[in-house]
């Protein structure tokens, strides 16, 4: 018997079977992926409510887990409504969330279209609505990304299993099997969401992190903070860098013409960046640590 407002995750493995890891791997991502998809659901709300994931309890045999959400919100905050059954109503409209993405998943096999993943959108905007927790009923619905990084977490949970495990949602109406010949990937998710695209040439200065010495992939650079991975189609210049005419050392970057392309939802969201190099220009040196410290040497001597 489910426990009032509790989600039983349960995984059904082969009894004595190699690789025993692989059933705790998949557990531990599944709770990731249902703290995840939690907040979001809880976002969608649009009020200051606080969820946190309980643990309550672990069984073997198949190894079950019990989660709970402990909710808390800003009482006598003008847009909620007084009610002594909000903790309830939004702990219920969770495990009706979180259930209604799951029974997505058992009638598919893959999503062809973004439509799909639009009209669950609206079901869970629908449930959000029918919490009635606001005075005035302004909610929000769950980004499409924010849906399909869920689906691709709990897939890639399933993927860490035998074919002959399974796994069950089991919520207080009964079990929910997960369909594990439901397919979803990072590149499919960017296939749904891609409606546009921009493309222009830039001059960059990118900071060398990781060179492709020997064959074609991608190199990273550190670019406005973060690492990137560029393709390097100036094929004159890699021909003189890996005949050894010239060398990079740690802390060089490249000043290069470069084609950024921008990808964008329908909202116009950026959905994802690509970078290819198609000249360089100039290696700009790193100072040597040496010539650093004869530098700051010469520095100290003028000041004598």
């Amino acid at each position: 018997m489910v426990k009032n407002h509790s989600l039983c995750l349960k995984v059904d493995f082969e009894k004595r079977s190699k690789n025993p890891e692989r059933v705790f791997k998949a557990m531990t991502r599944l709770i990731e992926s249902i703290e995840e998809i939690q907040d979001k659901l809880t976002f969608s709300l649009s009020v200051d409510i606080r969820t946190e994931l309980l643990l309550e309890e672990i069984k073997t045999g198949s190894l079950l887990t019990w989660l709970s959400a402990e909710t808390t919100y800003p009482e006598n905050k003008p847009e909620i409504k007084i009610d002594k059954n909000n903790n309830k109503k939004i702990n219920n409209y969770l495990q009706r969330g979180i259930e209604k993405i799951v029974d997505f998943t058992s009638r598919r096999d893959k999503i062809n279209s973004i439509k799909e993943i639009n009209d669950l959108q609206d079901d869970l905007y629908n449930m959000a609505s029918d919490t009635d927790i606001k005075n005035i009923p302004a909610y929000s619905k769950i980004a499409e990304k924010d849906i399909m990084e869920f689906l691709l977490k709990t897939n890639e949970a399933s993927k860490t299993l035998s074919k002959d495990d399974e796994i069950f949602f089991i919520f207080d109406n009964g079990a929910k099997k997960y369909n594990k010949e439901f397919s979803i990937t990072k590149e499919s998710i960017e296939e749904l969401l891609i409606q546009s695209q921009k493309e222009d040439l830039e001059f960059l200065e990118l900071k060398i992190k990781k060179p492709d010495y020997i064959g074609d992939s991608k190199w990273e650079f550190m670019y406005d903070d973060k690492i990137i991975d560029v393709k390097v189609d100036d094929h004159n210049w890699l021909k003189k860098f890996r005949n050894q005419e010239f060398a990079l050392r740690p802390g060089d970057s490249l000043l290069a013409l470069v084609m950024v392309k921008k990808f964008y939802n329908h909202n116009s969201e950026l959905i994802k960046t690509t970078y290819r190099l198609d000249e360089v220009r100039k290696i700009i040196r790193q100072p040597s640590p040496l010539k650093n410290m004869e530098l700051n040497l010469n520095n100290e001597q003028e000041r004598y």
